[in-house]
């Protein structure tokens, strides 16, 4: 599962029923700040060119938002992340890095 960021910044989820793993891949450079107003109004940077992503965003970006079974699978996915210190269930947040 990723997060699409195109060149007019626009964000997409990609490969949603892939819970293996989740990052980022932008067209842009989002630490020049520029063009990614959509993604920074859910994202907040962190450390090493990593990003706290606003989970909840996250599900709403998807086009499975309103099916239990996808839901269940996503939050178990960030349960099993925040083990790692890539996830914050309380806050309801992912951390993910830009490939």
């Amino acid at each position: 599962m990723y997060l699409n960021i195109t060149d007019d910044g626009s964000v997409t989820l990609e490969e949603a029923n892939d819970f293996g793993r989740f990052e980022i891949r932008s067209s842009i450079d989002l630490s020049s700040g520029q063009l990614g107003d959509e993604f920074f109004s859910f994202a907040e940077p962190t450390d090493n060119g990593r990003y706290w992503i606003n989970a909840e965003s996250v599900v709403k970006l998807s086009s499975k938002s309103d099916d239990p079974e996808w839901c269940a699978a996503f939050w178990t996915m960030l349960e099993k992340a925040e083990t790692y210190g890539f996830a914050d269930i309380a806050q309801k947040r992912i951390k993910s890095h830009v490939a």
